[in-house]
């Protein structure tokens, strides 16, 4: 009984201690996209932090997409998001918006749609 007390207190130190956290891909898609006034807002580090924790998630070995999210922003929604910033970036020269460019695009490659099979 003592050694499952003091394992309990052990992982219960730890778990306190680092940043667990539940990671939901679908969620920080829909954060990019109600954020990207942040961009119009001149924000860009900002949303450029968003745009990291995103592609974290998505990065992640079992990141599925619920799937009318993705066909919402994939087939579309995220093309336009790119232009306008890559349009900004012609004009600035910025480098925080040359990486934005490229999280974007990385996020794009990466995520996968959640396919639901009723049987």
């Amino acid at each position: 009984m003592k050694k499952l007390l003091i394992l309990l207190f052990f992982v219960l130190v730890f778990a306190s201690n680092s940043n667990l956290s539940v990671v939901n891909p679908t969620w920080n898609i829909i954060d990019c996209v109600n954020n990207f006034e942040l961009i119009k807002k001149r924000e860009y580090g900002k949303y450029l932090n968003i745009l990291k924790e995103t592609d974290k998630a998505v990065s992640l070995k079992e990141s599925y997409i619920d799937s009318k999210i993705y066909d919402t922003v994939f087939n579309g929604v995220c093309s336009e998001m790119i232009k306008k910033v890559q349009k900004i970036y012609q004009k600035e020269h910025n480098p925080i918006l040359k990486k934005i460019i490229f999280y974007m695009k990385d996020i794009k490659k990466k995520a996968k749609k959640r396919v639901i099979a009723v049987a």
